[in-house]
Parts: C-alpha cells; sequence; structure tokens
C-alpha cells in the first residue's frame, strides 16, 4: 500500500522553508495493519505526505529521522491552512479479495469465442461530480493479485490529523468502489 498526499497551499508557509532545508521527515508508526511509514516533504508551496506499508521497499527499509509526534506537531502549526490535496492510493490485493461481481473483477473476466479468448487485464473509469477521479487497475496473472489506484482530489484543511485523516478517506474509498464493504 502507498499513499500519496500532495496539497497546493496558497503560499509558502514558515515550517516548510525549514522541511524543505531539512531533507524528507521520515518517522514510522503503528497502522491497525502494523507498521507503515510516513514521509514529509515540501518544494515551493506543495506540502508532500506520503505513507506506505513495509512491504512496498523492495530493498532497504526507509531510516526514520523524527516520531510520528513530531510530524503531527509540525502539521498543527499549519493553523488549519485549506488547500486543494490530490490523493493517490496504490494497493496490490489478491484477486480472490475482489467481489466476483464487483467494479474491477467483473472486467477481468476471459469471455471464450470459440476457441479463442480474451480478456482485458489493465482500465481506468474516470468520475464527473465526485471527489474521486479516476479508478486504474492492472492485474498480474503470474501473482493472481490487481493492482489498483485510487486518485482523490478535494479541498482540506491541513492539521495534526492530516495524514491519519487522508488514510481513512482512500480507504473508504477503496472499501467502497472496490471491495463493497460498507
Amino acid at each position: 500500500m502507498l499513499l500519496t498526499n500532495c496539497a497546493d497551499l496558497p503560499k509558502i508557509q514558515p515550517f516548510m522553508r525549514k522541511i524543505s532545508r531539512g531533507g524528507p521527515y521520515l518517522a514510522s508508526y503503528r497502522a491497525h495493519k502494523g507498521k507503515a511509514y510516513v514521509r514529509l516533504a515540501c518544494h515551493d508551496t506543495s506540502l508532500h505526505i506520503d505513507i506506505a506499508a513495509p512491504g512496498y521497499f523492495e530493498k532497504e527499509k526507509p531510516k526514520e529521522n523524527y516520531t510520528i509526534a513530531e510530524l503531527k506537531e509540525i502539521l498543527g502549526k499549519t493553523g488549519e491552512i485549506e488547500a486543494l490535496v490530490r490523493m493517490t492510493g496504490v494497493f496490490r490485493l489478491p484477486l480472490a479479495s475482489l467481489p466476483a461481481d464487483g467494479l474491477v473483477r467483473s472486467f477481468l473476466r476471459s469471455p471464450k469465442v470459440g476457441k479463442m479468448s480474451m480478456s482485458l487485464t489493465e482500465g481506468k473509469i474516470e468520475f464527473e461530480g465526485s471527489s474521486l477521479k479516476f479508478i486504474r487497475w492492472e492485474s498480474d496473472r503470474k501473482t493472481n493479485s490487481v493492482k489498483i489506484m485510487l486518485w482523490v482530489q478535494k479541498k482540506r484543511k491541513i492539521s495534526d490529523e492530516y495524514f491519519t485523516d487522508s488514510l481513512k478517506r482512500i480507504e473508504v474509498a477503496l472499501n467502497a468502489m472496490i471491495l463493497e464493504k460498507e
């Protein structure tokens, strides 16, 4: 799992200068499904927060240089600035975990016409009038899994709960649109 947040702030904030000079801030925290890593970085007026499960890193785990409490303290200094935020969640799920008649799995069927069979191995659905902008998927027959990307765009307040709130929002979209859970 990887969740990327990019917030376009109206102007450079004092805390952003410190983050830009000090390089990315890295911390880990205990998520409900185990350990996760959080990276906080800034570029111009963009505030980036990435959250990744340990399995996302192929070789070496990131070296933490801050605690999650310190990252929350930094975000708490924003004064709850409102910004347009783009959230992208990338998940790799076993094919069997997707509902048989669900949005993604229904496209992955392999119908036969005579001796020929065909399959749609990747796709993208775009949405209008919703904070969910698109869902993209790609199947991997070797591992019998599906990589799913959700892209959400919404005005949000940046605060000390920003990264945990972002994670909840993308999980709600995954559960509702892909896994068909409430």
